[in-house]
């Protein structure tokens, strides 16, 4: 059986992969990687469709410098760097130059150039700090001495010239989050969320396509929709009641949905309490903690998923004064 021959020009790809020269991107952009601009002096090493690798007579960090100032007159714009890799984005293709020191050769370096398309086109500010971009979350994230009204105010500019928008006037504010929202004319949206971090501002820049900003929408009014159902049959269903019967001698009260209001005459208010305490406890009520005194004092109890607060205040020298505070459930006075 014959064994098809590899080509020719797999076998330095795979080395040089194998070697960390060459990066795999999930789905490489097109770019002509001989036309890219190099120092002078560069040799070409391995180009093809995928990558391109050159080795340099200089020193990595002076090699790396030569090339990001060679990309920039090419409109390359800087997006953030990882170890020995930097990374430019023009348009929607973001190209990973490594340069490293050569393993062969003092004082040389070797140049590896991969791209990779982007799920859409997100502008940097100038000036960034830790620059993090992962497209498959297409969210990019980066660290900058900016303000959020300065923030807003870069992608404003930034996203207008393709007719991106906002009805925001500034960045709105939740706790400590600044956040501004853009949409395209496509249905598409921007979200951009801003937290000060010792005096820094970390900025999430996240991209949704019209599909999934779409669905979004469809979820949220498949969820306010249940919602209303929910409370409407709330609304509908006979309310849960409590009987209290009032204290003998009560020279007041107050009731509402929330809540009940008794005064009665001084150094009444622990008997009083006492025999509500004891009604609702035949009436198959739980108490789970109760705290008694002449003064003052408080009871709680439940049943199923009802509970009942019981609190008094009974000085001495003025009117005691009882208050009962429902959670899930009415109270009703009996005849």
């Amino acid at each position: 059986m014959n064994t098809p021959a590899r080509s020719s020009t797999a076998r330095p790809f795979l080395i040089f992969a194998l070697l960390g020269l060459i990066h795999l991107p999930a789905q490489a952009a097109r770019v002509d990687f001989s036309k890219l601009p190099l120092p002078p002096g560069a040799k070409k090493v391995f180009v093809d469709a995928n990558s391109g690798i050159f080795s340099m007579a200089a020193p990595a960090a002076a090699t790396a410098e030569a090339c990001e100032k060679l990309l920039l007159g090419q409109g390359w714009v800087p997006y953030g760097f990882a170890g020995n890799t930097r990374y430019y984005k023009r348009d929607k293709t973001r190209l990973l130059v490594t340069v490293q020191a050569s393993a062969r050769q003092s004082g040389a370096s070797m140049i590896s150039f991969n791209s990779e398309s982007m799920a859409t086109d997100l502008p940097l500010p100038p000036n960034t700090e830790d620059v993090q971009y992962n497209d498959s979350a297409k969210r990019l994230s980066f660290l900058a001495a900016l303000t959020p009204d300065d923030v807003a105010e870069f992608y404003r500019k930034a996203l207008a010239p393709t007719e991106w928008s906002t009805t925001m006037a500034k960045p709105d504010k939740s706790d400590f989050v600044y956040s501004i929202i853009f949409q395209s004319p496509k249905g598409e949206m921007i979200r951009i969320e801003m937290v000060l971090t010792d005096e820094k501002l970390r900025t999430t820049v996240l991209y949704s396509a019209a599909e999934e900003v779409s669905d979004e929408k469809q979820r949220v009014a498949v969820g306010m929709a249940s919602l209303r159902e929910k409370l409407a049959k709330e609304a509908a269903a006979p309310k849960a009641t409590v009987s209290l019967k009032l204290p003998t001698g009560t020279t007041s009260k107050a009731l509402t949905k929330t809540q009940l209001k008794l005064n009665l005459p001084a150094n009444k208010g622990k008997a009083a309490v006492e025999a509500l305490r004891k009604a609702l406890v035949s009436a198959g009520w739980k108490e789970t903690a109760a705290s008694i005194a002449p003064v003052g004092g408080t009871v709680t109890l439940t049943k199923e998923d009802r509970a009942l607060t019981i609190l008094y205040m009974d000085p001495g020298f003025m009117p005691a004064e009882i208050t009962a505070n429902p959670s899930g459930v009415e109270i009703k006075l009996a005849e």
